[in-house]
């Protein structure tokens, strides 16, 4: 029972933010000195790339040269997350849970903007991760997109995405760590979507699979990949400026993109712990 609870809270939650009212779901600002050596924000940039679809809902041969669809429209519940509880001797993760469990907790109003807090906030396009205790690891543990199909005249349908990823390759490719009182940026991250077995238990069945492939059973997996060389090849812009603000290849690397991230959250929060050391690190890089 409880999973569906929480799927239906959830559902009311971002039923709820849908309206006219703008809105920032913030991670937790630390308030004190002891606050400050328990809580940690982790950073990153994220989009998913699926090199085998093609079509007028993506960017496809449409706009550009570039093969494959890019989505970058994610929402604050396209990433789920897990603490790691258990790891062998090797390093391996053996356990994880799921992490937070709770929803974001209603904060106060500033004008037209309602503001939410948690242990997971969200900075469009950046993701934020806060952990309760820097001395624990956390890693991706679910990916979920969407996008549209026409279905007939005057129609749509939705198609939705849902991947589940082994814990442990997901830890080995992007361990997510806090540092106290820190915030740490995990640059730009590319979820990639590729082929696999029809025996992969983390698989869906191909969405973008010719004759041979819709026959064969086979399923497609997502994998994690540096976001950056993807961006960098591209002969569309728009990830550049999604991400850097900027459509220069020269501008692509993660210091602008940290540069950007800062000057997001800023103009986010309206005040707190983690706006005044966005600050201080904004006003480092102009140095």
């Amino acid at each position: 029972m409880r999973p569906y609870f929480e799927r239906m809270m959830l559902l009311v939650f971002f039923a709820m933010i849908a309206n006219c009212t703008s809105h920032v779901i913030r991670a937790y600002n630390p308030t004190n000195e002891k606050d400050k050596k328990n809580f940690g924000l982790v950073a990153f940039g994220f989009y998913v790339y699926n090199p085998e679809m093609n079509g007028p809902f993506g960017i496809g041969k449409l706009l550009s040269k570039d093969s494959g669809t890019v989505y970058t429209y994610l929402t604050s519940d396209s990433i789920k997350f897990s603490e790691v509880i258990l790891k062998d001797g090797k390093g391996n993760v053996v356990t994880a849970n799921p992490y937070p469990m709770e929803a974001p907790t209603i904060m106060e109003k500033v004008g037209s903007t309602q503001y939410y807090e948690g242990k997971k906030g969200y900075i469009e396009p950046f993701y934020l991760l806060l952990s309760v205790d820097p001395k624990k690891e956390y890693l991706i543990s679910r990916v979920t997109y969407t996008y549209q199909i026409n279905c007939g005249q005057n129609c749509q349908r939705t198609i939705v995405r849902d991947f589940p990823l082994d814990s442990n390759q997901s830890f080995k490719s992007f361990p997510i760590r806090a540092k106290a009182g820190e915030i740490t940026f995990g640059g730009i991250i590319m979820a990639k979507v590729i082929r696999t077995t029809k025996e992969n238990p983390y698989g869906l069945i191909d969405d973008a699979a010719g004759i041979t492939e819709l026959f064969s059973g086979n399923k497609v997996a997502i994998v994690f990949e540096p976001g950056e060389g993807y961006i960098k090849s591209m002969d569309s812009n728009f990830l550049r400026k999604v991400f850097y603000n900027d459509i220069s290849i020269d501008k692509v690397d993660k210091k602008n993109a940290e540069k950007l991230f800062y000057e997001k959250l800023s103009k986010a929060y309206p005040d707190g712990f983690w706006k005044k050391l966005a600050e201080t690190k904004q006003q480092a890089f102009s140095k």
